[in-house]
């Protein structure tokens, strides 16, 4: 599995899980350390450890609160957008080379499983 999403040219960057956190700042623009947490369900520390890695990258800016100082909210910035925008981009490329190499059997296989998990995970509710 790891070597159909692997991407040599960005992975030495920053982990899978930074891309995550990055990935949730995108859609949802600006979120809590707390709720970031929450979607991705890791533990304190380890929020702590992304956030101020991506900090120091400048992939995102944490501020205070408008309502709450004492909370500490995070959005990614342009630089981070730049970032994730590239990385998905490689991402496809070497997805479509790994998967280019398949037979057609192996293809029609791959698709049948995942329809198979979509059907499987539709019926699932999250709460």
């Amino acid at each position: 599995m790891k070597k159909l999403f692997y991407n040599h040219r960005i992975t030495t960057k920053i982990p899978f899980t930074h891309c995550q956190t990055l990935i949730i700042l995108k859609k949802y623009e600006i979120l809590s350390i707390s709720e970031i947490r929450t979607i991705m369900k890791i533990k304190k520390q380890n929020m702590t450890y992304i956030i101020n890695n991506l900090e120091k990258k400048e992939f995102i800016k944490r501020f205070a609160d408008i309502n709450d100082r004492r909370l500490v909210k995070i959005k990614i910035t342009n630089e981070g957008k730049e970032f994730l925008n590239q990385w998905q981009k490689n991402a496809l490329v070497d997805m479509k080379n790994n998967l280019s190499t398949l037979r057609n059997d192996d293809l029609e296989l791959l698709l049948n499983s995942i329809q198979s998990i979509k059907i499987v995970l539709s019926k699932l509710t999250y709460d």
